[in-house]
């Protein structure tokens, strides 16, 4: 034994079938495939200085002091692991047999990273700043997560530890779990990325918003924390055949969102009360918006630089034909409700003036019967 040793790592040690670690600091152990025991001294000596758990792929691991140590977790998880703050398990089916991991007496952890364990059904932390939750095929209930009142076991208590201080959440098939609360929990998280779960469609936030799914048919404040979501600068929407409404007023609180990417969502009608004036490049493909909509929409944008439009069925007309307007001393979408409604006008597209001084490019094409422009047109347009 290394009585000075303070973090060991073993990686892709094949022939590895038994390990004696000391009291560590940090512990790493990848890629082992033939690793059966890792023992130490039993008692709170070998875990009170550890920071750092980190085991994946290790296959046949089934005897592991650490967390043998303790023979009875009521009594004594008061000093089970009380400086690790980094624990990662992964790929190690018989590391623990244990249905509900009772991590909440782990006062400093803050990360936490679980893939593959088939055994755990309940999972209770206290807040953490980074959780990943990966191929756990039984997992149901995890606090903060889940609604108390769907807690599996209620004789370790059904307080819901809040998880607004979690920076970085994923989740990728765990076909059981049930997250109860829309996603961001706060505006401090920077990241998540969601699939695989029954109560939520496919979502990712890095720099940017993208949501996918052929399932969900409402996106609202039930799926979606809109208020968290102040300072997104970039909305992808793509692949959601069955999506039919979009909250535009959980929408409209993205003060500062400058791209709309919209793309194969054909049952998808934006109403006219989206109302984003930060908007920059706009792009919609495959979407059933009208072009009266668009024209609604981009009165209220103050500096659009670019707008792709692409299989729009419901525009047929585009205008650039706003100098009547100015003349009249109306904005171009005062002076198309105060004249009479022709039935071409749902399909019309009317650039409205307040964006013409600084649209820099335009992009329709694949629309049905083709497109007509009529009026001056002063940005860069490709039609086809």
């Amino acid at each position: 034994m290394l009585p000075v040793l303070r973090e060991l790592k073993l990686v892709k040690m094949w022939n590895l079938v038994e390990l004696s670690i000391p009291s560590l600091e940090k512990l790493i152990l990848i890629e082992l495939p033939k690793l059966e025991k890792c023992f130490g001294t039993y008692g709170t000596e070998l875990t009170s200085r550890l920071r750092v758990l980190k085991i994946k792929d290790c296959p046949q691991l089934n005897e592991f002091t650490p967390f043998q140590s303790f023979s009875s977790f009521r009594t004594e998880q008061k000093s089970w692991f009380p400086s690790l703050n980094k624990l990662t398990i992964g790929c190690c089916p018989h590391i623990s047999k244990w249905e509900i991991l009772p991590l909440r007496e782990m006062q400093s952890l803050k990360e936490l990273e679980l893939v593959h364990l088939h055994a755990v059904k309940e999972l209770l932390v206290l807040p953490l700043e980074k959780l990943v939750l990966i191929k756990m095929a039984s997992l149901e209930y995890c606090s903060g997560l889940t609604s108390p009142s769907l807690q599996i076991s209620t004789s370790l208590g059904d307080r819901n530890e809040s998880l607004s201080g979690l920076h970085d959440l994923t989740i990728h098939d765990c076909p059981r779990l049930v997250v109860s609360h829309p996603l961001p929990f706060s505006a401090q998280m920077r990241r998540f990325s969601i699939s695989g779960i029954p109560t939520l469609p496919t979502m990712e936030l890095t720099y940017d918003l993208k949501i996918k799914s052929e399932e969900l048919v409402m996106l609202d404040d039930k799926i979606i924390s809109f208020h968290n979501f102040a300072r997104i600068r970039s909305f992808c929407l793509v692949d959601c055949p069955n999506l039919v409404s979009l909250s535009t007023e959980g929408l409209n609180q993205c003060t500062v969102l400058e791209k709309l990417h919209i793309k194969n969502c054909p049952n998808l009608i934006i109403p006219s009360s989206f109302v984003v004036p930060s908007l920059q490049f706009i792009s919609i493909q495959a979407c059933g918006i009208s072009g009266h909509c668009l024209t609604e929409m981009l009165s209220h944008v103050q500096s659009l630089h670019s707008l792709e439009l692409h299989e729009i069925p419901q525009l047929k007309f585009v205008s650039f034909s706003h100098q009547a307007a100015e003349k009249e001393g109306m904005s171009s979408l005062e002076a198309t409700a105060a004249r009479p409604l022709a039935r071409d006008d749902k399909q019309l597209l009317e650039i409205p003036s307040n964006i013409i001084h600084s649209l820099r490019w335009l992009d329709i094409s694949n629309c049905p019967t083709g497109v007509c422009c009529r009026g001056e047109s002063t940005p860069r347009i490709h039609l086809s």
